[in-house]
């Protein structure tokens, strides 16, 4: 009989122990804070959507199998989502960290703009589905209370990184993959083991894939890509900063003018910035790549990630 604690020591935290060693030699103090700073953020955003999904019973958890409960949601669903944030927090740092930032920027505005509304206008819809249908005690609650709840955030990172995003999409697309069938993997366990289990009142009583219900699945899925393009957040403003130093002036510290302009950095499109300065750049790169050895110390240790 596997308990909540067991899952975590047997099949999470080898796994966050393996990236972590992995991903050591490219750890500095910008990814450290990037990554204490978006787990800090999931732990807060997600606490109130677990209290309310097992208050209402859409969600619980077999006694004996947890330790203790805070709220109405068990310590290890706290920890949980910190271990699942570190997790594919150092895997997207494996996966995304091989291309230079300004790489990643697009200056066509019609296209910008473009990639930019069109998944907010879906996402929009999204939030409104959801509230309508998160009945509680119906089977779409739960269902509806994961739309509601994700789609806004995604919509606000978006706004600033989506475009970031799209011009890395076959890495990015990796970074989460991967993660996420290894973590449905462990919740099929979790599953099988009857640590926790959804109501079928509240469930569309859908299975999705290898025994999972659809909400958990989905769930997942959205989480692990709410990670992901946080990430993507901090990398797009801080791709930005060091790209165009003379409107950004401030380098990394842990001080109010940094955390401001790392704002003003996120929001600004990266059309409203001079081309010139990317294009330059890039002809900069082709050139110093034609040197093997420049080529490959550029891929291991990235200047503005030295920091």
């Amino acid at each position: 009989m596997l308990t909540y604690t067991d899952i975590h020591l047997l099949y999470i935290l080898p796994a966050v122990g393996i990236l972590t060693l992995i991903t050591l030699p490219f750890i500095n103090r910008w990814e450290t804070s990037k990554i204490v700073i978006i787990t800090a953020v999931a732990l807060i955003y997600t606490t109130p959507c677990y209290n309310y999904s097992i208050s209402n019973r859409a969600r619980s958890y077999s006694p004996g199998r947890v330790k203790a409960v805070v709220g109405n949601v068990p310590v290890e669903e706290y920890l949980s989502v910190v271990l699942q944030t570190v997790l594919t927090s150092l895997w997207a740092l494996l996966c995304l960290r091989w291309r230079l930032p300004f790489l990643n920027f697009n200056h066509d505005q019609r296209s910008y703009q473009l990639i930019r509304w069109i998944p907010i206008l879906l996402l929009s819809v999204a939030v409104a589905v959801g509230f309508k249908i998160a009945v509680p005690g119906q089977k779409t609650f739960y269902l509806g209370s994961i739309l509601y709840w994700a789609s806004p955030v995604i919509m606000l990172m978006w706004y600033g990184a989506g475009n970031y995003f799209v011009r890395n999409i076959k890495l990015s697309f990796m970074a989460i993959v991967i993660p996420t069938i290894y973590l449905l993997w462990v919740n099929r366990i979790a599953l099988k083991e009857n640590v926790w289990h959804l109501n079928k009142a509240t469930s569309l009583n859908v299975i999705a894939m290898n025994g999972l219900p659809l909400e958990e699945v989905l769930f997942t899925v959205i989480t692990t890509t709410m990670v992901v393009l946080a990430g993507t957040c901090y990398d797009k403003a801080y791709g930005m900063i060091v790209t165009f130093s003379l409107i950004f002036p401030h380098q990394f510290s842990i001080s109010w003018k940094f955390i401001s302009q790392m704002y003003r950095a996120f929001e600004t499109p990266e059309y409203s910035m001079p081309s010139i300065v990317t294009e330059d750049l890039k002809k900069c790169i082709e050139v110093l790549n034609s040197s093997s050895t420049f080529d490959t110390s550029n891929y291991l240790f990235h200047i503005d990630k030295l920091s």
